[in-house]
């Protein structure tokens, strides 16, 4: 090999670190952004958040503490911001509005519903979905629904 090939490829091999690193910076910045947003709007209401996960649009965090739930959703211009406070709630379902087409099922809506333990409130509802405006397919959000509805199944039953 001569000079000019090994300072080519020493070149190509230092774009693509930086190009690594510079993705990484961007998406650790975006993550700290979106934290700091559900940060926020749960100090609005005394709690800190003590456990989170991020998809997509979607925000969720807990403050196992204080037991609030805290879920953010991006669409576009609408931004979607819910508390709830897990001591005035009795249960906690997926609702997957499905239906077949050709054969196949094609999901509507994913919700994450919470029945309060008062008769007469209504039931409270977290859209992780809709078809009508979300993209057309499903890129995890039904398995981060379920675990989260584990999450809240769980608290709820301490």
């Amino acid at each position: 090999m001569n000079a000019i090939t090994i300072i080519s490829i020493a070149i190509a091999i230092a774009v693509c670190i930086l190009l690594i690193v510079l993705i990484k910076t961007i998406k650790r910045k975006k993550t700290q952004k979106k934290f700091q947003t559900l940060s926020d709007f749960a100090a609005k209401h005394d709690c800190k958040i003590t456990k989170h996960e991020f998809f997509n649009g979607i925000s969720i965090g807990l403050d196992e503490t204080s037991n609030y739930l805290f879920f953010i959703k991006h669409n576009y211009d609408k931004k979607t911001e819910q508390q709830i406070d897990l001591l005035k709630i009795q249960n906690c379902r997926v609702n997957n509005i499905s239906r077949m087409v050709n054969g196949v099922v094609v999901i509507d809506k994913l919700e994450l519903c919470f029945s309060p333990l008062a008769k007469d409130a209504p039931q409270l509802i977290m859209e992780f979905y809709n078809s009508d405006y979300d993209s057309l397919t499903l890129a995890g959000e039904l398995q981060l629904i379920e675990k989260w509805a584990e999450i809240v199944k769980n608290k709820l039953k301490n």
